[in-house]
């Protein structure tokens, strides 16, 4: 288990938070475009890819590379 400074994780916390936010405000959009009322795994997908991140689905995980080469995967 690796320690880090607690500076440095409230900073990437909060880079993180305002990540997710845009990523579901993004994906909401999506949903009432297509007059959806349910945000569907779909929707996450385009609004990562407006992003212009690497995206790669496997067997129910979604994995994306963000532009520093680090590696994010969740369960769909």
């Amino acid at each position: 288990m690796k320690c880090i400074n607690g500076l440095i994780y409230e900073e990437t916390r909060g880079v993180l938070k305002i990540f997710l936010e845009n990523v579901i405000q993004d994906a909401a959009t999506y949903t009432e475009h297509a007059r959806g009322k349910t945000v569907v795994a779909m929707d996450a997908l385009y609004a990562l890819l407006k992003r212009q991140e690497d995206v790669i689905v496997l067997e129910n995980t979604l994995c994306f590379l963000r532009s520093d080469n680090q590696e994010t995967c969740c369960l769909l």
